[in-house]
C-alpha cells in the first residue's frame, strides 16, 4: 500500500511541479516553448538510443517506411502546442483543453474508421466537453483586465486564435492516435520503438528548422 501510495504520490507531485515550471517559463518567454521541447525530444531519443535500441544493436520491428506519416503529425502537432503559448493561453486552460481529446478522437473513429458507441460513452464524452466550455468561457471573461480597450481587443482577438489553434491541434493529436493504432495493427505493437523512441529521434533533426539567434539568447523557431 505505502508503496503504491508512493508511485501516485511522487507521479502528481512530480506532474505539478512540473506544469508550475513550465507556466513560469510561458509566461516569462514563450518562444522559450520550442527549445523546451526540442530538449525533451532530445532526452527521450537519447534514451530510445540507449534502452530500446541499445545503441543500434537492436533491430527495427517496424520499417522506417511505416513511421513517416506518424512522425509529420506528431510534428506538425507539437508546432502548433507550442505556438499556441505565444496567443495568451495560460498553461492551465492548456492543459483543461487538451483533455477535449476523447471528443475529437470519437468524432474521427465515428466519421473515418465508421466506429459506434454507447450512449452511456457519448454521454461521458460530452459532460467531459462541457466541464471544457464553461472553463473556457471562465478563462474568457479574466482576458483583457487592466488593458485599454484597443490593447484589450487585440489582447481577446490572439487569445480567441489560440484557442482555435488549440482546437485545431486536438484533432490533430486524435488523427494522429489513428494513425499509430493503423501502424501497431499492420506491424504489430511496438510502443517503445514506434512512439517513445522513432517518434521523437526522427523529429528532432525537424526542430533545428529556422534556429537563430535572437536578443541575445538562442530560440527555436518554426
Amino acid at each position: 500500500m505505502a508503496s503504491v501510495v508512493g508511485c501516485v504520490g511522487g507521479a502528481r507531485g512530480t506532474c505539478m511541479g512540473s506544469m508550475f515550471v513550465v507556466e513560469r517559463i510561458a509566461k516569462k518567454e514563450p518562444s522559450a516553448m520550442n527549445l523546451y521541447t526540442f530538449a525533451t525530444f532530445g532526452f527521450i531519443s537519447l534514451m530510445g538510443l540507449i534502452f530500446t535500441m541499445k545503441f543500434f544493436t537492436v533491430p527495427f520491428k517496424i520499417p522506417i517506411k511505416g513511421y513517416w506519416k506518424v512522425i509529420v503529425v506528431f510534428f506538425l502537432s507539437n508546432v502548433v502546442n507550442n505556438q499556441v503559448l505565444n496567443f495568451h493561453v495560460p498553461v492551465p486552460l492548456f492543459i483543461i483543453v487538451r483533455s477535449g481529446l476523447p471528443l475529437a478522437s470519437l468524432l474521427l473513429a465515428v466519421e473515418y474508421e465508421t466506429k459506434t458507441y454507447t450512449i452511456r460513452k457519448y454521454l461521458s464524452v460530452l459532460s467531459i466537453t462541457l466541464g471544457i466550455i464553461i472553463c473556457t468561457l471562465a478563462e474568457k471573461g479574466g482576458e483583457g483586465i487592466g488593458l485599454s480597450a484597443e490593447n484589450a481587443s487585440k489582447h481577446y482577438l490572439e487569445w480567441s486564435i489560440g484557442i482555435g489553434m488549440l482546437s485545431v491541434s486536438l484533432f490533430i493529436s486524435a488523427y494522429l492516435s489513428i494513425l499509430q493504432q493503423n501502424m501497431y495493427i499492420a506491424h504489430g505493437k511496438h510502443t517503445s520503438e514506434g512512439h517513445v523512441c522513432h517518434s521523437f529521434r526522427f523529429s528532432s533533426p525537424l526542430r533545428l528548422h529556422g534556429w537563430r539567434y535572437h536578443e541575445g539568447s538562442c530560440s527555436l523557431l518554426c
